[in-house]
């Protein structure tokens, strides 16, 4: 039999009576009994928070240092190179090679493709790629220094990696264009301030009493990027009218006063997720349809 309930509030450690119709017969049944406690909740909310983990897209861990070592500072890279890189990184497999699919590794020539780069513009970027050991070439194959980032498991390492969603990374990278790839590198530039529990951008990202945490302010932010403030709050705007794969915004800002300039901003945890159990992010779950 299948049926659907009607909507109880329940009390942990209570019993409580349900009517229960069958979906298909319309027949009603009362007085059926239920029993929540505190332990059935535990394990309940355990069980949807790997259900969470599980349905979202293959994802792959970045190191939370990763943009400094990618040496934006000194010239190495532009900014706009960092929306190129960890979409590329999107695509890292077993071994750290890149694959488009389980079987099929990405060549040099595909992946010119992917980047939709100009034939000088790509061979100037890889060549810094290979030059600064972040792409290796191997056996007509092409890795990712681990040192970056890696697909796989690990363990208690939560304050070296972030995690990032291969399916929302790509379709981030095609929905904007190649102009506006440095634009959408300020999304990845928050990386060392994302909150490990909570997935707010924060001065103190390693805090994890939620009570203690100083969310970082869009002012704070344009200052940190040399930006005016008036062109990051544009910028913060372009990044909030951005969807991922399931039409959910990217970021979303919360706002503490009516004036822009002070907003603080959550990253969409289904995009990029610095913590490691979703029932932690469980206050975002209207937002961002978790």
């Amino acid at each position: 039999m299948r049926a659907k309930n009607r909507t109880v509030s329940l009390k942990r450690g209570s019993i409580f009576m349900r009517k229960l119709i069958d979906a298909e017969t319309g027949e009603v049944f009362d007085n059926v009994k239920y029993i929540r406690t505190a332990e059935s909740d535990k394990a309940y909310e355990k069980l949807q928070s790997k259900k969470l983990n599980r349905s979202n897209e293959n994802f792959i861990f970045l190191t939370y240092d990763i943009c400094n070592k990618l040496n934006i500072d000194n010239g190495d890279f532009k900014q706009s190179d960092i929306a190129k890189i960890i979409y590329i990184m999107s695509y890292v497999g077993n071994d750290n090679k890149l694959m488009l699919t389980e079987r099929t590794p990405i060549t040099k020539d595909k992946l010119s493709e992917l980047l939709g780069l100009n034939k000088k513009i790509f061979n100037t970027f890889y060549n810094k790629l290979i030059n600064n050991n972040i792409l290796i070439e191997k056996d007509n194959c092409l890795f990712i220094d681990k040192q970056f980032s890696f697909y796989g498991s690990i363990k208690n390492n939560k304050y070296n990696i972030i995690r990032i969603y291969k399916k929302n990374i790509r379709k981030l990278y095609n929905s904007v264009s190649t102009k506006q790839h440095k634009q959408l590198a300020i999304l990845y530039l928050l990386i060392p301030f994302i909150n490990i529990k909570y997935n707010i951008v924060c001065s103190n990202p390693f805090e994890e009493d939620e009570n203690k945490l100083i969310p970082m302010k869009v002012e704070e932010l344009a200052k940190y990027f040399n930006y005016n403030l008036q062109s990051f709050i544009s910028l913060i705007d372009f990044l909030s009218d951005l969807k991922d794969k399931d039409n959910m915004p990217i970021i979303k800002t919360i706002n503490n006063t009516k004036n822009k300039k002070d907003n603080s901003i959550v990253v969409n945890p289904r995009v990029i997720y610095a913590g490691d159990d979703f029932r932690n992010v469980k206050a975002f779950s209207a937002i961002f349809n978790i």
